[in-house]
């Protein structure tokens, strides 16, 4: 290839990244938005559901109706979950990805936006590749730079965005180049740029840290990674056991498939409060302010009922991922050791969790 058209291309390829840098940033920000704005107006303004708790049920039956409804419609198919696997790129198909996700957090599943983003954002890449392209190597590139975006756009963080191109290269089976650390690290920039001019918020609320650490924070900290893997392992053997309702839910129809997962759903939120309800992302400030009053007793209420809900809704068959709401435990344990050890520094036990989590998920596979 002459220098020219090696030049062309690339020019090409940088228009395509900004192409997906933008789209995936406007995605991010109008599907969380969508979500919040929605949960917020519904559950909390119109019919005050923290107080009026039994109005939880005509919102999680109704909302879960239309979630198994719409997915029972749509071709199976065209339902992508993982970071390894699509759709067929379409516009079509991206926005059943988005609509069904849609109603499942809707109707209060305990899960996370990620498993809904992820597979709508590389399907988005897939569509510019498709669209500018014509061989499949282009494709899968701007596939991979979607979840590059995703990354930058969930954390608001360009570090993160860089990591996350490692991330992409361990999903291809194949080492980080130099062309995808640069045309990655371009596509976290436009997708952080995007954010700040839309003025988009972060996917996670964290409460004031500092990075200091000591001798106290490194003791804990292990205590609290043993904790995170016991918490996963716990919550693998939950999921095998949900499973089984699975099997037998799917041997009915979809309308009485959706009344179990909202009976199951319904019962887990009346025991476990406000606090246990949905992602958990915008529940963690709220949590730490909450601790005294809901002491030793009330925090492990709220983890264990939590890691039911998350069992529950992730093998009963609403859509949604388990790494948000794995930060929330995460942010429950790190609340409960402050009531004993006011000092120990929240964002190094957050991460600690997180570290016994995933070496637990290596073994167990759950948060897929």
């Amino acid at each position: 290839m002459s220098m020219k058209a090696s030049l062309s291309a690339n020019a090409k390829l940088l228009f395509a990244i900004l192409l997906v840098g933008v789209g995936v940033a406007l995605t991010y920000t109008v599907f969380e938005q969508a979500i919040s704005l929605s949960l917020d107006l519904i559950w909390n303004n119109l019919l005050h559901t923290n107080t009026h708790r039994l109005l939880i049920l005509p919102l999680i039956f109704g909302f879960t109706l239309i979630f198994f409804w719409l997915r029972h419609t749509f071709d199976r198919s065209d339902k992508s979950e993982g970071l390894g696997s699509t759709s067929r790129p379409t516009l079509a198909n991206f926005g059943k990805i988005l609509l069904v996700g849609y109603f499942s957090l809707l109707a209060g599943a305990s899960l996370g936006p990620e498993a809904i983003l992820v597979p709508a954002s590389m399907l988005l890449g897939a569509y510019i590749g498709n669209s500018l392209f014509a061989r499949k190597q282009e494709t899968s590139f701007l596939a991979g730079m979607g979840i590059v975006a995703l990354f930058t756009a969930f954390f608001h963080s360009y570090i993160i965005g860089i990591l996350a191109i490692f991330l992409v290269a361990k999903q291809a089976k194949s080492k980080p180049t130099l062309s995808l650390l640069l045309f990655g690290a371009v596509t976290a920039g436009v997708t952080y740029l995007v954010l700040g001019v839309i003025d988009s918020k972060e996917a996670v609320t964290l409460p004031s840290y500092s990075w200091h650490i000591n001798l106290v924070t490194i003791l804990y900290s292990a205590l609290l990674i043993a904790s995170g893997y016991l918490l996963i392992r716990l919550l693998a053997v939950l999921d095998t056991l949900f499973g089984r309702v699975y099997i037998l839910a799917q041997k009915k129809s979809w309308w009485q498939h959706a009344i179990i997962a909202a009976i199951g759903l319904t019962t887990l939120y009346l025991l476990g409060g406000p606090l246990v309800q949905f992602t958990g992302n915008h529940s963690i400030v709220p949590l730490f302010e909450q601790s005294a009053t809901l002491g030793m007793l009330g925090i492990i209420w709220v983890i264990v009922i939590k890691v039911v809900a998350m069992a529950w809704s992730k093998a009963i068959g609403y859509s949604g991922g388990m790494i948000f709401p794995t930060i929330f435990l995460a942010a429950a344990l790190v609340a409960l050791l402050q009531l004993y050890v006011p000092s120990f520094n929240a964002i190094y036990g957050l991460i600690a969790v997180l570290i016994g989590a995933f070496i637990a998920n290596s073994k167990t596979g759950v948060l897929a």
